[in-house]
């Protein structure tokens, strides 16, 4: 069982990586409780969304360490949830490497993969000002 955590571990911060200090990060969201017809892709979020869309880069030590703090809490989903995307984040690292997020109130998608919400990550994007 340990195992099987370790290796969660070391999956999950194989994509958020604080070894390479986060530069800046590109907020880009809507209101978390729109409505849709159907769930918006990770791909289309900024095509479906052009009136409402905020955005925001954040370059704030401080916030940026609190993003960084909550990214290495993500929890892989098994269940390789799809969200329907209201907030997309592109986190530009030191090294140019950018990593994409895309969010909804019940899962994330980082670099294609699933991971479980986390409500301080949601407050953070949610909060975040200019």
């Amino acid at each position: 069982m340990k195992l099987t955590g370790y290796i969660l571990a070391i999956f999950t911060f194989s994509f958020c990586s604080t070894e390479i200090p986060i530069k800046k990060i590109e907020i880009k969201k809507v209101d978390f409780e729109i409505n849709t017809v159907f769930r918006i892709d990770c791909n289309d979020f900024e095509n479906s969304f052009k009136k409402e869309l905020k955005s925001i880069i954040v370059t704030d030590k401080l916030t940026i360490q609190k993003f960084e703090q909550e990214l290495t809490m993500l929890q892989i989903d098994t269940g390789s949830y799809n969200p329907d995307v209201r907030a997309k984040l592109l986190i530009h690292y030191s090294d140019t490497r950018i990593d994409t997020l895309c969010m909804s109130e019940i899962g994330f998608l980082l670099n294609g993969k699933s991971f479980l919400s986390n409500e301080e990550l949601l407050n953070l994007v949610r909060n975040v000002k200019k």
